[in-house]
């Protein structure tokens, strides 16, 4: 494994993300360890792999959230390497933040011969970054607030290349990569009518034939589930995972309530104590409940805090904590619990079981007849769809014995 590469990503990241912010006429902030973007309303702010101390933390990240509530952005998100500074997640939950996914880093070392394969006759892949593709609604990345924006491929030609792929002329996909001391690659995207035909391979292959050129020793990017194994094909690597959080709109979350929340996420039982706190059960600012809060961050005793004091949790809220007894005896108790519906999204703890492969759970819900025909309100399925989807074999089998 390259020494440092994954440093040297998120650097490509930060000065990215940097003259993103700059070319929007936005600023960027520095301090601590902890370094963010601002252009204002209308635009994403982002923080960017964080290293800030412990003690610090909460102070820094409070004056970053005044720096933004001057102009509120679009929007938040926070990218981490692994491991993530001291209870980062906790702490940006309790701010209003969500989950985000994990990116997964890759590499190819550019030393090397290329991958290749044969492309449509038809295609063409022409280095260009002075065509208007905002019009292209269908095409990814397209539009103008992407990072590898035509203000930043204005603003910093040396920085970056943006490659188009055209089919009998036609616009059909695109790439970027933006330079530090690595060519990272960026906006692999192509109109879902095309897709297929091995356009995003030629792309990708374009974007590093010219970093090559360029004499870059290694491409990088960040690559979804279903991209991951495209890119090994071509050659690529996989460096490790991230983690992301982020913020839809902006969220401005009374200190009090940061402050309690965060005491929650950090497992601060001292603080719990001397802080004053309303409704234990109401949703904070991120949409979760206090205990649910406790649940994600692993913080069972200040589950028990919150318990003792009155809080209200789910049967997904005990089995995630660890209560198994308490789960299994509040779906003795009553039986309705076991079709709940979580989240938005409607899930039910079976979907919840096959999606994250918990056996374990399957095999309580089932003995509780669950309603099998309930389906989600994203993907209009139930839990065997999504078992089937996620190819859980052993909890499909549950699901097919109930």
């Amino acid at each position: 494994m390259p020494e440092h590469l994954e440093q040297r990503i998120a650097e490509n990241h930060y000065q990215l993300y940097s003259l993103h912010a700059l070319s929007a006429g936005g600023e960027v902030f520095e301090k601590e360890g902890l370094r963010w973007t601002h252009a204002g309303t209308g635009h994403q702010g982002r923080i960017l792999f964080p290293t800030m101390a412990n003690d610090r933390a909460s102070d820094l990240l409070n004056e970053m959230m005044v720096s933004y509530r001057q102009q509120p952005p679009d929007g938040i998100g926070c990218w981490s390497l692994q491991p993530a500074p001291e209870h980062l997640g906790a702490r940006l939950l309790a701010r209003g933040f969500q989950p985000g996914w994990q990116p997964c880093w890759m590499y190819l070392p550019l030393n090397v011969a290329l991958s290749s394969f044969d492309a449509n006759p038809s295609l063409t892949i022409v280095a260009d970054n002075t065509t208007d593709i905002t019009p292209l609604t269908a095409l990814p990345y397209a539009d103008a607030g992407t990072m590898i924006s035509p203000r930043l491929l204005a603003a910093y030609p040396d920085r970056a290349q943006r490659f188009l792929a055209k089919l009998n002329g036609e616009i059909v996909g695109q790439s970027a990569v933006f330079f530090s001391d690595v060519a990272g690659i960026y906006n692999v995207g192509v109109i879902p009518a095309y897709r297929g035909q091995g356009i995003g391979k030629a792309l990708t292959i374009a974007t590093c034939v010219y970093a090559q050129e360029q004499g870059y020793d290694y491409a990088t990017l960040n690559a979804s589930d279903m991209g991951q194994p495209v890119y090994e094909q071509l050659g690529f690597k996989k460096l490790g995972d991230g983690m992301t959080w982020w913020m839809i709109g902006f969220k401005d979350v009374p200190p009090e309530e940061v402050a309690f929340a965060e005491a929650v996420a950090c497992g601060q039982i001292d603080r719990l104590d001397r802080l004053t706190h309303g409704d234990l059960d109401k949703p904070i600012a991120n949409g979760m409940t206090l205990v649910e809060l406790a649940a994600y961050c692993h913080q069972p005793d200040a589950a028990e805090w919150l318990v003792r004091n009155g809080a209200a949790y789910t049967v997904l809220n005990a089995w995630d904590l660890g209560w198994l007894e308490k789960a299994a005896a509040m779906l003795s108790g009553s039986p309705q619990e076991v079709n709940r519906l979580y989240t938005e999204f409607q899930y039910t703890l079976m979907h919840i079981a096959a999606q994250r492969n918990d056996v374990g759970l399957a095999k309580l819900v089932i003995q509780f007849k669950p309603d099998l025909t309930i389906v989600d309100s994203i993907h209009c399925s139930n839990a065997m769809g999504w078992a089937q989807f996620f190819k859980r074999k052993e909890i499909a089998g549950i699901i097919a014995q109930g």
